[in-house]
């Protein structure tokens, strides 16, 4: 899979595609309630880029609450764009997040930010 990854692992995405139709979908998460050190972050990272295709962008900032997710994909199919946020919550991040916090006991929480949907130019 390609996706760049940020900080410091960036991959460029497919170059067969045309990249001026393709739409962008944006998404910033607040992973909360797990403490999050650099092995984890680099499984989660990588759990991310096995599970969310197609993904162009995935980038995880440590903030005081625990972790920023910053995600853009150019897919949301199967599922519509109204969807696909909560596809990405339940399926995908909050076991992830459990599989991270069952370490130490704790449990995660999942806050979206911010979703953005728009076509590039």
């Amino acid at each position: 899979m390609t996706a760049r990854s940020a900080p410091g692992r960036h991959r460029p995405g497919p170059t067969s595609e045309p990249e001026a139709e393709a739409p962008i979908h944006e998404y910033r998460f607040l992973l909360a309630g797990v403490a999050f050190d650099e092995q984890t972050r680099e499984a989660l990272r990588e759990t991310l880029e096995e599970l969310i295709e197609p993904l162009r962008y995935v980038a995880l900032l440590s903030v005081n609450q625990g972790l920023q997710l910053d995600l853009e994909v150019t897919d949301t199919a199967p599922f519509s764009v109204a969807d696909y946020e909560d596809y990405l919550i339940d399926h995908v991040l909050q076991p992830a997040v459990d599989r991270a916090g069952a370490a130490d006991g704790s449990s995660g929480k999942i806050t979206p930010l911010k979703a953005r949907h728009a076509r590039r130019d």
